[in-house]
């Protein structure tokens, strides 16, 4: 009865120690969606895909611009991201190692609008975003 006892308390013991190696077989990417005066991007679209594997997960981020993609297998890895009204984000060859958490920082470059201007025949200039046609009255 007495090695029964003793063989559970050390179970016990050392569940935790298990979880904890299990754990550190995996890695995370961490980061902060930003624009580029450093304000917070909320509810970016985030997807970090595995390079090796092709998996993918897709998430946004909270109301600071913060995320964090964690319970990741070791490998190479891509992070791209979008917001409206910004350019579309991308970091590729990241590489995770084991137990390791990686910083990527998304910075978002404003997403500039292309226009054309064409003169009617009265001569008033007329503003088109390109891909549209002006109406001629």
């Amino acid at each position: 009865m007495r090695e029964i006892r003793l063989a559970i308390v050390l179970g016990i013991l050392c569940w935790p120690l298990s979880i904890a190696k299990a754990q550190s077989n995996l890695a995370a990417i961490v980061g902060t969606a930003m624009d580029a005066s450093d304000s917070a991007v909320p509810k970016a679209s985030v997807n970090v895909t595995s390079e090796d594997t092709g998996f993918s997960r897709e998430f946004r981020t909270g109301d600071s611009g913060t995320y964090e993609v964690d319970h990741l297998q070791p490998g190479r890895y891509r992070v791209e991201a979008d917001s409206s009204g910004f350019r579309h984000f991308v970091h590729t060859d990241i590489v995770l190692y084991a137990g390791q958490t990686v910083r990527i920082d998304v910075r978002f470059e404003i997403e500039s609008v292309a226009q054309q201007t064409s003169v009617s025949e009265e001569g008033t200039p007329t503003v088109v975003p390109v891909g549209a046609s002006a109406r001629q009255s």
